[in-house]
């Protein structure tokens, strides 16, 4: 097995270069295409050959060259890949997938923006968007597109316009009696994902690719565009200080050694007003009716922790570490014993998704509940909701012995830690 420092010495980058390399986050050269086939033993020429001529494949032949100046790295590979795609499902939360969008529309989308960024780049993404459905379009070999669209898209007459959103719809209409293109409409009320994915399909042996694309028609990325995005920011604020060329590449590579996080549950958000309602940490939402709730209304979501840990790990690319999580819940005691077996439950549940996760390939590094021993609960100011592992006798006023007891959870979680989390049995 290769480990992923060695796979980067080798290539004359850092680990987090080479992951993201791995994610299509950032180009690579041939030399370092032919450093990792020799490393994983595949000697082919032809491999190399062909792998070498994709990556050196003469941009200035794709309509995306005369934009060169603005579109780089991710948002650059990203069109790329569009472009090559066989098959393609794309989703958007909020808007039409970006492909199907009329002209208006996209202006409309554009113009209705909360970031005064993308507001002044309308004119160029606009042109970009236009650009990007030809894949749908072209008379040789057009992308297979299934299109999930949410009904919500098509409304927001205040935010778009009436005009707009009629225009929209004839679209979708004239662009369903295409043959390669299938739209399906989500009504209103169903539960959505609350992120937009492309997801390509490609000839094999190419594997398939996930991309996430914004609303307005740019990449999400924190490669060299978030450094050009700051120097804007300074301009307009109006703070001046001498940079040097090398230090970019400092700003851009520099970043924390690793990630932290609490997670307690999660809630979904809809524009019904009559729906069931959950509470939460920070913010409540709308009811996810296919989970349990605690006695406090939070919902418990073990299979998010990890879609969290995946996310997470994905965007950021370092090693990932788990600071909080725990069941708030009325314990009670007695006979000098407290049989928690629902806390128990809960982070049996938990630990499985974490396990999970890292067969994903995060790299979960630590993992602390939330808590050892019970104290007020910031989020209601009362003792009756329990976190800990360890009882203490004293109520919401303040009376009892302040006497500690050992719940059930502590010997369980105690012979977890013994046995790093292999033993997950009562």
């Amino acid at each position: 097995m290769v480990l992923s420092k060695e796979a980067a010495t080798h290539i004359g980058v850092d680990a987090t270069r080479l992951g993201r390399i791995e994610r299509g986050r950032y180009r690579i050269t041939p030399p370092q295409i032919s450093g990792l086939l020799n490393l994983y033993g595949i000697t082919d020429p032809v491999v190399h050959d062909e792998l070498r001529s994709a990556s050196q494949e003469d941009p200035t032949s794709h309509w995306w060259y005369a934009f060169r100046k603005q579109i780089t790295g991710d948002y650059l590979d990203a069109i790329a890949l569009e472009d090559q795609a066989m098959e393609m499902h794309g989703y958007h939360p909020t808007t039409v997938h970006g492909l199907l969008q009329c002209s208006s529309y996209i202006k409309a989308v554009q113009e209705s923006a909360l970031i005064e960024e993308i507001r002044e780049q309308a004119d160029f993404l606009y042109s970009v968007r236009m650009h990007r459905q030809q894949v749908v379009t072209r008379p040789t070999s057009p992308v297979r597109l299934h299109a999930y669209v949410p009904e919500s898209s098509l409304l927001g007459e205040d935010r778009l316009g009436k005009k707009v959103l009629e225009e929209q719809v004839h679209h979708l209409v004239a662009m369903s009696d295409q043959s390669n293109v299938q739209i399906r409409i989500i009504p209103i009320g169903s539960l959505v994902v609350g992120y937009s994915m492309n997801l390509l399909h490609f000839e094999n042996p190419w594997p398939s690719v996930a991309l996430y694309d914004d609303p307005y028609g740019g990449v999400r990325t924190e490669e060299e565009n978030r450094v050009e995005y700051m120097k804007r920011y300074f301009e307009r604020n109006n703070i001046h200080f001498e940079v040097q060329p090398e230090d970019e590449q400092i700003l851009l590579e520099g970043h924390c050694d690793f990630y932290t996080f609490s997670y307690y549950m999660t809630n979904c958000i809809t524009r019904q007003t009559d729906v069931a309602q959950v509470s939460g940490n920070i913010m409540g939402g709308a009811k996810n009716p296919y989970l349990k709730a605690t006695e406090w209304n939070w919902q418990i979501d073990p299979v998010g922790l990890r879609y969290t840990l995946n996310h997470i790990y994905d965007r950021y690319n370092v090693p990932i570490m788990i600071t909080e999580n725990g069941l708030g819940a009325k314990d009670i005691l007695e006979d000098g014993k407290i049989h928690d077996d629902y806390r128990i439950e809960y982070y049996r549940e938990h630990i499985k998704q974490m396990k999970l996760a890292i067969d994903d390939g995060v790299d979960l590094i630590g993992y602390t509940p939330w808590t050892a021993i019970d104290v007020i609960s910031c989020s209601t100011g009362e003792m009756a909701k329990r976190y800990g592992y360890i009882y203490v006798d004293a109520d919401d006023e303040g009376h009892g012995t302040y006497q500690r007891y050992k719940k059930d959870s502590f010997y369980w979680y105690q012979k977890v830690i013994a046995t790093n989390g292999e033993d997950l049995s009562e």
